[in-house]
Parts: C-alpha cells; structure tokens; sequence
C-alpha cells in the first residue's frame, strides 16, 4: 500500500511502502494499523524521524542500501518489532534504547561501520538471527551472554582476533566467521558444542581440538592459501555428522586418498584452479558412497576423465566455469543424475551425451552458444529438462 492509500484508510494499513519523503511524514501514521514499512533503497536518507517510536505496532521495518549514520532513541519503543533491517548503511553506533526491543527476532547489520554492540544488547532475549558482516567488529561485550534465542550469527568481514567472550553460554547454530583474517580458532570447540554450520576463511591452522565439533553438519573454508588439504583431511573426516563440505582457494594440486574416508558426506564442492591427476582425484570421490551432490568450479580442466563415471550415486553435478571443451560418454553412465551444470566452460559443441540424459531435471548450460540445430535436438532429446543458461544452485546462498 502507498503512503496516501494508507493516510486514507488507516486501519487497513498493514504493508506500507515509502520514499523519503513520506518518511519524513511517518508520525501521520501514528494512529495506522501499519505492521509493515518498507523504504525505497539508495534515496539517501541519513536520517530517521524521532516520531518512528509511536508506531507501536510495527512488526517489520526495512531501510536497507541508505545513509543512515545513527538511529534516533525512540526506536526502542517499538516493542512489537520483530525484524529490523538497516543493513548497507553508515551507521557508526547502536542507541542503548536497541536493547529495549524485546520481541526482536531478526537483525540485519551488515555492510555498515560499527566496531562494537551498544551495552544492553544482550536483552534482546527473542533474538535469533543476527547479521553484522561487513562491519569493524572487534570484540563483544559480555551481556552477548543473554541472547539465549540466537541460532545464527554472521560475523564475516570484521576485525575479530579472538571468539567473542560467552559465546559458549548463546545456542548459535549457524555461525559466519569468513574474512576475519587474523581469528584465532583455539578454543572454538569448547565454545560452540552444539554448531551445525561454520563459514571460515584465511586460515593457516586448524586446530586438532576441531574435532570435538560433534553436530558440525555444513563447513565451508574458503580463500585459505597457506592451509594443506591432506594435513587437515584426517581432522576433517573425524566429524561424525559432516554432510556438506565446500573447499576453495588453496593451493593443493592434488585430492589426498584419506578423503575417501568421509563417512557421512552427502554433498562436496571443490574450487581448487588445478588439480594434478583428475582421473584419480573422482576414484577418490567416487568411494564416498553417500554422496548425492558434488561440484568442480572455477578450474582449468580442457577436459575430464572417464572416471568421472564412477560417481553412479550423484543426483547433482556441478561442472561450470573449467574452460572444459567436451564431456566423457562416461557422464551417461550416471543413472541417479537429475542436475547437471555445465555453463560457462569452453564447448564449441553441444556434447552428444548430454541427450542421452534423459533422466535430467534441470540442465546448466550456455544455450547461445549453440545453433538452432543443436538447441532443437536439446529439446527435443529432453523434453522433460528444464534448460537454463546458467545454474549456480550448488553455492547459491539466502541473502545476509
């Protein structure tokens, strides 16, 4: 609903959107039964009017991709908030007044400028999400010890050297720790017992006490240069609940055979520029019995061995951006496959086994590159496909 539809009907005001100057009118929806307001992003707005606190009703209030430096106190008066976006802004602090927000689930921080949380943040005892990437972070306060709600929380991108102090006493699940280039991980175990998903990047060690991660389910180590896979693979391969794994940026030339040891891994991306002896490196992979999805991007492989063939239980593949030129028939071989992702490689063909895929669901694959013969034959081939130029579902993530 737009601001004049919603001056005029105030009590079927429930979703509003606004410009910045309506937002400057915001205390004429005072009495509104407004639940949703959404600001127009990149309007320049550096400030919000002190009368935002006499929407009492406010569930979800948006002013992403602004200039906002500060928020007015007033904004803890909104006890009914329950998602708060204000990330891609400017903002240099939080008002104490934040903590106030007790029915606060999601809060979106990223990509501003703050280098510490407001005392009383640790009220926001609702609190599940947090989202502060991308900021000048460099340590919590302590009452971080009352978000007894918090599952998730994005802390990439910041100026962490150590864990934040109680994190052990918060219940987060998913945990983004990418991009903090000087983090020591000791004591990361300890901390976090009950962690399903952890997003690394920049390390030099992993320390043997990683292990202990019990319910670790989802890793990611990325832009990790100065680590060697095969001395961490053995730590690795003793998480009993890992499922998903993504591996880039080092500089390992090859797989080492201890990876056929991942007894629980169900999907594997790897983004690794060259890998010495392919053929060997998908026998490896093919042992991993329950392996269902698996990915090899962003390398310089003109062409791929008929070992990958072997990987007769993978349901997706993702193949793109290798500077491939053909495809082995052995791909036909692969029963289970329902996605396969192929796009942005080097094919001056369409390779003849993708039609006889006919099991596929979903097909990557820059189609412009191809004759109308050729996308005639795709089609007809597989009628059931559902073709598209380009697939990155493999490392497609929500926003954050």
């Amino acid at each position: 609903m737009s601001f004049e539809e919603a001056l005029k009907n105030p009590t079927k005001a429930y979703r509003v959107g606004l410009d910045k100057e309506e937002l400057e009118k915001i205390h004429l929806l005072k009495n509104a039964n407004v639940q949703y307001i959404i600001v127009g992003v990149k309007q320049g707005i550096s400030e919000i009017p002190k009368s935002i606190g006499k929407l009492t009703n406010l569930q979800v209030l948006t002013l992403t991709r602004n200039n906002l430096k500060a928020l007015p106190k007033s904004i803890g008066r909104l006890k009914n908030l329950k998602e708060l976006d204000l990330s891609h802004n400017k903002l240099i602090g939080l008002p104490h007044s934040l903590g106030k927000l007790k029915s606060l689930e999601v809060l979106k921080l990223a990509n501003n400028q703050l280098s510490r949380l407001p005392q009383g943040f640790g009220k926001l005892t609702n609190l599940k999400q947090l989202y502060l990437g991308k900021n000048e972070i460099k340590s919590f306060s302590s009452d971080v010890a009352g978000l007894k709600n918090l599952h998730m929380l994005n802390l990439a991108i910041n100026n962490l050297t150590t864990l934040p102090h109680h994190l052990e006493k918060v219940p987060v699940r998913d945990l983004n720790l990418a991009g903090n280039r000087t983090l020591n991980l000791s004591g990361l175990s300890n901390k976090l017992k009950n962690l399903k998903a952890l997003r690394l990047s920049h390390i030099t060690v992993l320390p043997s006490s990683f292990k202990k991660l019990y319910s670790l389910k989802v890793l990611e180590i990325i832009q990790s240069t100065d680590i060697n896979l095969e001395q961490i693979t053995p730590i690795l391969t003793s998480l009993p609940s890992l499922q998903s794994l993504s591996l880039s940026g080092m500089q390992n030339t090859r797989i080492p055979v201890t990876f056929g040891n991942f007894k629980q891994l169900e999907k594997l991306g790897i983004q690794l520029s060259s890998i010495t002896n392919l053929a060997k490196a998908f026998s490896i992979i093919s042992q991993l019995s329950k392996l269902k999805q698996f990915a090899l991007a962003f390398g310089d492989y003109p062409s791929l061995p008929a070992e990958v063939g072997l990987l007769t239980n993978i349901e997706e593949l993702y193949l793109p951006q290798n500077k491939t030129t053909d495809l082995p028939d052995d791909i036909g071989k692969l029963a289970q496959l329902k996605v396969l992702s192929i796009s942005y490689n080097e094919f001056k063909f369409l390779p003849k086994v993708i039609t006889s895929l006919t099991q596929l669901k979903r097909l990557g694959l820059n189609t412009h590159k191809f004759s109308k013969e050729e996308k005639l034959m795709l089609k007809k081939a597989l009628p059931n496909t559902e073709i598209l130029d380009y697939d990155s579902g493999f490392w497609a993530k929500p926003e954050k």
